[in-house]
């Protein structure tokens, strides 16, 4: 009897370590869509920026193509005032976009390294399951074969006393 008790325990057990391992697997691919999440909003910064960038040196380009054409001193100081104004907003961007890059490039190594390693985790972890119910279906199996085979025995055993009964009259 008290093997049946220990076996209902560790079967608590096994249940409840699927059901804790689940739970850690849901937390776990919970934290990695967030950080694939921040990863695409950074990657879609830096893509706004280098987008501006663009914008910005083209509106450099444009003034100073102004500034050049143009023979009024006033115009030509506006046009360099324009100029330097996308300028530095040109380099404004450029810091950005090395900040965003610099914050990117760890992050987005961690987050390999950590989906490389919760992969071959869980890949173990279902592996194990997966042992664990083979090994549970073999011992539901052989408890179903026993008990096929006491109620064969037990009704060989009737049909023999049975069998005697009628040999004796």
């Amino acid at each position: 009897m008290r093997f049946f008790k220990g076996f209902d325990s560790s079967e608590r057990e096994t249940k409840q370590g699927k059901q804790n391992f689940q739970k850690r697997k849901k937390e776990m691919d919970k934290m990695m869509r967030e950080m694939q999440a921040k990863i695409d909003t950074i990657q879609l910064n830096i893509t706004r920026i280098d987008e501006k960038l663009l914008e910005q040196q083209g509106l450099a380009e444009k003034f100073a193509r102004y500034e050049e054409k143009t023979t009024q001193p006033h115009e030509k100081s506006r046009f360099q005032k324009q100029k330097e104004t996308a300028q530095i907003e040109v380099e404004k961007l450029q810091n950005q976009k090395y900040d965003l890059e610099t914050q990117f490039i760890p992050f987005q190594q961690s987050y390999d390294r950590m989906n490389q390693t919760f992969s071959e985790t869980f890949a173990r972890m279902d592996a194990l399951e997966r042992e664990a119910s083979a090994k549970q279906n073999k011992v539901e199996i052989e408890k179903y074969t026993a008990a096929e085979e006491e109620k064969i025995q037990f009704e060989l055993a009737e049909a023999e006393a049975l069998l005697e009964l009628r040999s004796e009259k």
